[in-house]
């Protein structure tokens, strides 16, 4: 009996290598997909600092993507090409970046599983990285979804999107035109997405609103 109690304790304790290894991938991917969020919510709720989280991430990444995007993919023109405030997340080079996070966080877990082998498990960095992700989501799911219930985030399409032909959408223009023409579905929408927003502020909550 025991040996049984103490082996299950020792389960408890231990993570397993893949546990270890994933979580410490996921660690570094997630962190990145955050950090540009907490520069801009901790910018909009007055807290300084978040120009020096948000501006040097941006501008690193803004060196970087379009040189992997043409060395790399072949891409070319302004598909290569930053455009200011186009307000899209939907562009190759947001694809690039997707890439280049996946393959930099890779690079960081190995070096990192290499140098930190013998340690049994993460419970605090969970902890942390829980925490992160959770207000992460939170406040940038409040913030769009307050700007569908106003309704402010998609417009009612302009006469240059009317008379444009649908074969030259991109998928964000297609979901922009249709949640534009349908300002109650919009205002749900936005509804829907707060409330996700505000459960997800609350650790009882959590689970309810991340679904």
């Amino acid at each position: 009996m025991t040996t049984a109690v103490q082996a299950q304790t020792d389960a408890a304790v231990h993570w397993n290598w893949a546990k270890r290894a994933g979580f410490r991938f996921a660690f570094v991917y997630l962190l990145l997909n955050c950090l540009p969020s907490m520069g801009t919510v901790s910018l909009a709720a007055g807290v300084p600092g978040g120009d020096y989280i948000a501006k040097p991430f941006e501008a690193m990444w803004r060196a970087v993507l379009p040189w992997v995007a043409t060395r790399v993919f072949g891409v070319t023109g302004a598909a290569a090409t930053f455009i200011e405030n186009n307000g899209s997340g939907d562009t190759t080079l947001n694809y690039v970046e997707v890439f280049c996070w996946l393959v930099f966080s890779g690079i960081v877990a190995t070096v990192w599983t290499a140098l930190d082998r013998r340690r049994p498990k993460y419970s605090v960095l969970y902890d942390w990285l829980y925490l992160i992700v959770r207000y992460t989501l939170a406040f940038t799911m409040l913030a769009y979804g307050l700007a569908k219930v106003i309704p402010m985030q998609m417009p009612a399409p302009g006469p240059g999107r009317l008379i444009e032909p649908l074969g030259d959408f991109s998928p964000m223009g297609v979901l922009w035109t249709f949640m534009g023409v349908s300002p109650a579905y919009e205002i749900f929408c936005g509804l829907a997405e707060t409330s996700g927003g505000v459960l997800l502020l609350f650790r009882r909550t959590a689970i309810a609103g991340a679904w």
